[in-house]
């Protein structure tokens, strides 16, 4: 086997977050309480990824909003020991935080591999955007401003993949067809999420596997598996790569072309998160 190069992988610090998007990607208001992970559970978590994959083209640091960590200067230090394993590395922010000063010393140590990566939804929401994309120019830090307003937002706006209750695609031609279709592993390559120590190729992916609705360990990563020597570990993620279909694949409309694009990060209202709390998994489940 050749050495294996992942494209992207997101590590998830903590599912918490100061919007409450309808249409998060992550699905992050759905976690009614979301886990902070620890600081010592992240570092060894990091420890055994970089174990099994030899390069990572694009690592990036997301949530939730990962500037609620109050470790997320640590993490980005500790990262610094696997340069050599990352072709790029980044955060990505809401523009509600403004990175304090133990964050900016810390990213500005990395390197040129450095970026932030600013979602604006507009002032209403994201406040400190410019005051942001102000402070990382005044210091010289890499960065991009993504336009997630009204007016022309990035990627047209918002996706919705559906009700993951419902299965669509009754068979595996159908389900092949849909992954056909979707960015997430055609363009993409897979955005893979890793939260809590296991690895998955998407967000639909992982949020089924959480709730039980599609459940194949063929397709996600315990990195906290020790049955599974790395070598293993990097066979499966090869066999994901070469995957025609997953699993949740049948119960996910995908993020395709021709996906119907909503308002970006319309907000939750407290009559919704109610529901939240009552159990509601996705917007579809909310009346």
């Amino acid at each position: 086997m050749e050495q294996l190069e992942m494209y992207q992988t997101g590590i998830v610090l903590t599912m918490a977050c100061n919007l409450k998007c309808r249409l998060c990607s992550n699905y992050a208001p759905y976690y009614d309480r979301p886990e902070l992970y620890s600081i010592d559970f992240l570092k060894e978590m990091m420890r055994r990824y970089f174990t099994v994959v030899p390069h990572i083209r694009k690592l990036m640091v997301s949530g939730g909003e990962p500037l609620l960590h109050p470790a997320l200067d640590e993490l980005v230090l500790e990262l610094r020991k696997y340069r050599d394993q990352i072709g790029t590395f980044g955060i990505i922010t809401n523009g509600t935080i403004v990175p304090n000063e133990k964050l900016l010393a810390a990213v500005e140590g990395f390197g040129c591999h450095f970026h932030f990566l600013i979602d604006n939804y507009g002032q209403a929401l994201s406040a400190k955007a410019e005051e942001i994309d102000a402070l990382l120019s005044a210091r010289g830090i890499d960065h991009v401003v993504r336009n997630y307003t009204e007016t022309d937002p990035h990627c047209g706006g918002f996706i919705d993949f559906g009700d993951l209750s419902v299965r669509r695609a009754q068979t595996e031609a159908e389900a092949r067809q849909q992954f056909a279709k979707c960015a997430y592993p055609q363009k993409y390559h897979f955005s893979f999420d890793l939260i809590g120590g296991v690895m998955y190729p998407c967000g639909p992916c992982r949020r089924c596997k959480e709730l039980g609705i599609a459940n194949d360990y063929s397709e996600y990563i315990d990195l906290f598996d020790d049955t599974l020597a790395p070598e293993r570990q990097r066979e499966k993620i090869e066999r994901i790569y070469a995957k025609t279909h997953l699993a949740a694949c049948a119960y996910c409309d995908g993020m395709c072309e021709d996906s119907r694009r909503f308002r970006p990060a319309e907000q939750l209202n407290e009559a919704e998160l109610a529901q939240v709390r009552s159990g509601a998994r996705f917007y579809a489940d909310i009346g």
